[in-house]
Order: C-alpha cells, then sequence, then structure tokens
C-alpha cells in the first residue's frame, strides 16, 4: 500500500517537475547552440537524465493519487 503523499509533499514534488522543466528546456537549448561535438553530448546526457528524473518523480504522483 502506498503512503499517502502530504500537502507539503506534493507541492515539493510540483516544485521539483517544474525545476526539471526548466532544466530539461536548457539543456535541449544549449545542446542546439552548441558546436562542441563532445559538449552538445554531454548537454544530451543530462537533458535525457532531467526526463528520466521528472518521469519518477511523475510517477509518484501517480501512484501517491490511487
Amino acid at each position: 500500500m502506498a503512503k499517502k503523499l502530504t500537502v507539503k509533499e506534493f507541492n515539493g514534488i510540483k516544485n521539483l517537475v517544474s525545476v526539471q522543466n526548466n532544466l530539461i528546456y536548457r539543456f535541449e537549448e544549449y545542446s542546439r547552440l552548441v558546436t562542441e561535438p563532445q559538449l552538445r553530448e554531454s548537454f544530451q546526457k543530462l537533458c535525457a537524465s532531467a526526463k528520466n528524473h521528472k518521469r519518477k518523480l511523475l510517477k509518484v504522483l501517480e501512484v501517491s493519487d490511487e
């Protein structure tokens, strides 16, 4: 049985998702602007990592909603 989130925990996760959205946007923008291949690859990896973290945070909200 999943633990119900408190309002404070829910708002904290919402805030983290918002920050992740901002990071994803910036990493995608930087990876398009950068000309050095190694640096572009690093930004793409950071973007993928941020997307994975966001997906996990959203999964926590789905589970607690049941």
